[in-house]
Order: structure tokens, then sequence, then C-alpha cells
């Protein structure tokens, strides 16, 4: 099932604080994604402007990815999967930032090709209710950032 989806928004977050919480892998990275579980987080490596890292989630159910991330492009975290236990590889998300007057706007791109039972169960969830969990997740994350 694919599940794609932009989702829009502004917030008092300057944008170099959006992307370093979004680069930021070191164990600083489980405190600020409270959605991600400490026992499925694995860097395997970080370059100057990549990354590649398993994640994912125990709740409500296990699923991960490995992912691997690029920043190389001014303003633009892209990540994409690798291998997964609910998601086909090649897919993955985009999210760019730029100032706005009152600190960034933020545009997600989300794009996944999900499989099986957890990944068919969480691409209803996101179908129906994507956009709004999304913009609350980064939002409050992003204000938690230091």
């Amino acid at each position: 099932m694919l599940v794609r989806f932009a989702l829009e928004f502004e917030t008092p977050v300057a944008p170099d604080r959006i992307l370093a919480a979004m680069t930021d892998f070191s164990e600083r990275r489980l405190a600020l994604w409270p959605a991600l579980a400490p026992s499925l987080y694995e860097v395997h490596s970080v370059g100057r402007a990549t990354a590649d890292v398993t994640e994912g989630s125990t709740k409500p159910f296990k699923v991960w990815a490995r992912e691997r991330y690029d920043w190389s492009q001014p303003g633009v975290v892209r990540w994409e999967v690798v291998e997964s236990n609910f998601s086909h590889p090649g897919h993955g998300h985009r999210l760019r930032v730029e100032p706005s007057g009152t600190g960034s706007f933020v545009r997600l791109d989300y794009d996944r090709d999900v499989f099986g039972v957890k990944g068919f169960l969480g691409g209803v969830a996101m179908r129906l209710a994507g956009k709004g969990i999304m913009r609350g997740y980064f939002t409050r994350t992003f204000a938690r950032w230091p």
C-alpha cells in the first residue's frame, strides 16, 4: 500500500535548529525524538552530509527501518528506506526548511510503500490522520531542540 502526502506548517524554530535536530545522530536523538526505541536505534555510519541509521518504534508494535539520510542540499533532509520490516526499500521522506518571518516554513513530503499487517495498519492510520500526527510530532520535537 502506497502512502503519500505533503504537509506544510510554520514554526517559531529557526531553520538551522530544525536541520540540526534532523541530522543529530548522537545519543541525544533518542531524547529528542521520543517515538524512537533505544533497542532499535543503531548508527551504522555518519558522513559530512549523510548517515546510515536503523530506527524504529515498539509502540503500538515493533517496526523498524534502516534508512539512508542525505542533507547535502541546503535546507533539505531526505531519508530513504534501505531495509525494513514494514516498508519497501526506495521510498522515504523529504523535509524542506525555509526561513519565514517568525521562524521557519517546513514542508514534509511523506512517501512509504508499506507491506504486511504492521505496514497495512500503520498505512491506514497515516492515510487517515498522518498529517496531524506528523505535524504535532515534528512541531513538539523541534520546540525541544536546544
